[in-house]
């Protein structure tokens, strides 16, 4: 279990981008009704952001 989160706080960027691009594309294909109000969109949008910003600073 120790190790597990060791290796998911060494690649939480990478798991972040992930994320963030997954949800941006259900945003982008679904059609409900929360995606009127644009929620997925900038979740994943601000995920991905986050997500490169925490990569440059740590390289």
């Amino acid at each position: 279990m120790v190790s597990i989160l060791n290796l998911l706080k060494l690649k939480y960027m990478y798991i972040l981008i992930f994320l963030g691009i997954f949800i941006l594309g259900y945003a982008i294909l679904s059609t409900d009704e929360a995606n009127k109000k644009n929620i997925g969109k900038i979740l994943g949008c601000l995920m991905i952001i986050i997500g490169c910003i925490s990569m440059y600073l740590k390289s």
